[in-house]
């Protein structure tokens, strides 16, 4: 997947440089905590879906699909802890419906931030 972003990116221009950093930023910092912390709970496809995020988004949009990311994930916690009564919550889908909500402020103007 993150081949096939890359090549169309490319083609079409909407890749750069900052995305290709941002993404390897963000592989550096699960590293990093998965190095300090080896009981982390965040499996590789989570990262590597973040990763493909990082590199799709950009840099100024990465910022809106983190704290959509995090309002999301903390309300589907709250709910499979308090109602179906586990630990964890997948990540995944959380991830890609804030995509897709980030998406859809970018295209109407709600998020006009640009780096």
């Amino acid at each position: 997947m993150g081949l096939m972003l890359l090549v169309f990116g490319f083609f079409e221009s909407k890749i750069y440089i900052s995305s290709i950093i941002l993404s390897l930023l963000i592989l550096s910092f699960f590293i990093v905590i998965m190095l300090i912390n080896r009981q982390f709970i965040i499996g590789g496809g989570d990262i590597k879906y973040m990763m493909i995020v990082g590199l799709y988004l950009g840099l100024s949009s990465f910022a809106l699909f983190l704290i959509v990311t995090g309002i999301l994930q903390t309300i589907t916690l709250l709910y499979v802890q308090n109602v179906n009564k586990r630990k964890i919550a997948p990540m995944v889908p959380v991830m890609f419906l804030s995509v897709i909500i980030t998406e859809i402020l970018i295209k109407y103007n709600f998020y006009t931030l640009k780096f």
